[in-house]
């Protein structure tokens, strides 16, 4: 892996659930494997409503039994700014993708922006949010496996 540190944000509609939790299973992947200085990643969501939301407490109770940090997890909003910051902009639907890509149309900033299901190799693609299956439990191993495969895209640009 070389060059400049790669940026990494999770989006989603309100940034209280999904892509709040990919956030923080992709940071603790990446302290896992000593990669803090070459990688990092944020999330935000595309509603202006979701301002001052808490995390979802099912989201820190699925972090808490797999003993990942929800230290400094707070829901933000996804601004002009961000779409110029970072280099990744995973989506957790098609929805929030198709958003993201509105808003980049006015924007400098030129990320690769992929639909995180993209990354799931268990998971077929559709327009659902990794987090909103049956079984919640599936949705946080689906986010696991997704981030542990684009770790491994990043290791190997």
């Amino acid at each position: 892996m070389e060059g400049d540190m790669k940026r990494v944000l999770f989006a989603g509609m309100e940034n209280t659930s999904c892509s709040l939790m990919a956030e923080a299973v992709f940071n603790d992947l990446i302290r896992q494997q000593e990669l803090g200085e070459k990688i990092s990643s944020e999330s935000a969501g595309i509603n202006q409503w979701m301002q001052g939301k808490e995390p979802d407490p099912l989201v820190l109770e699925l972090l808490r039994e797999n003993g990942v940090s929800a230290e400094g997890l707070n829901p933000k909003q996804l601004v002009r700014e961000d779409l110029e910051t970072f280099d990744y902009i995973l989506c957790m639907d098609q929805q929030t993708g198709q958003e993201v890509q509105k808003l980049l149309r006015a924007s400098a900033g030129k990320p690769f922006v992929f639909l995180f299901l993209e990354f799931i190799n268990s998971h077929t693609i559709s327009n659902s949010d990794p987090y909103y299956t049956d079984d919640s439990r599936k949705g946080y191993n689906l986010i696991v496996e997704g981030s542990k495969e684009l770790i491994k895209k990043l290791k190997n640009e």
